[in-house]
């Protein structure tokens, strides 16, 4: 079956799409897809460079308002998620499956004790916040169909700094899932409470490892 191509905005700010791509990576350490905001597609092709580069401009720099939680169920499943304002977006909209309602996924699950807890986790811990939207991105990409963009986005040492012990994001899964909540709900707080265009540069580019490896799960739900 061929790839359904899709076109997608992201936050530009560091801090804010290196937060939003761990709280996802921790509701699912399956997840391989960045935290998004889709606007356009399926496609059976990509479109070209030139109409990608067009559209792009048309929002790129744009503010996106995001909040409140939402959700979409369909049956047993729920697709947990942040409503997201930007009037810019209607200039690019294309979505044939889909009427206009932009948002960006945080989980996608079925009912049950998990996805209770990740609603009320989210509903107590994310309120709204803003960020500038960057151009359109291609996914999958055009090279590297499998390849998993969520765990790329968090390597270097920006999952360690964000969770405050070092990690790498094939390891998230053996966090037990309640220490999960915690961090989850600690990095939705950081999220809700800081400036959108504060600058947190500094915060990504140190290497030096914060703590110790898995050792320091032990203190997780203290956070």
């Amino acid at each position: 079956m061929a790839n359904r191509i899709f076109y997608f905005v992201e936050p530009a700010e560091p801090y804010i799409r290196h937060h939003l791509n761990a709280i996802r990576l921790l509701c699912d350490p399956r997840e391989n897809k960045l935290a998004h905001v889709t606007v356009r597609g399926p496609y059976e092709s990509s479109l070209s460079a030139e109409r990608i580069d067009s559209l792009g401009q048309l929002v790129k720099g744009e503010i996106l308002q995001f909040g409140p939680i939402g959700e979409f169920v369909i049956g047993r499943k729920i697709n947990l998620h942040l409503e997201c304002e930007c009037d810019a977006l209607k200039k690019v909209w294309d979505k044939s499956d889909f009427g206009y309602r932009p948002h960006l996924t945080i989980f996608d699950g079925t009912r049950g004790p998990y996805m209770e807890s990740m609603r009320r986790v989210m509903l107590h811990s994310l309120g709204h916040f803003k960020a500038s939207c960057t151009s359109l991105v291609e996914y999958p990409p055009p090279r590297g169909r499998n390849h998993n963009m969520l765990a790329e986005s968090l390597r270097g040492g920006v999952l360690s700094r964000l969770v405050g012990f070092n990690i790498e994001p094939e390891d998230v899964g053996q966090i037990p899932s309640g220490d999960r909540f915690s961090l989850i709900s600690r990095l939705c707080q950081q999220l809700s409470r800081r400036s959108s265009f504060f600058d947190q540069a500094d915060l990504f580019e140190d290497a030096t490892p914060p703590v110790p490896h898995l050792a320091h799960l032990a203190s997780c739900n203290e956070v």
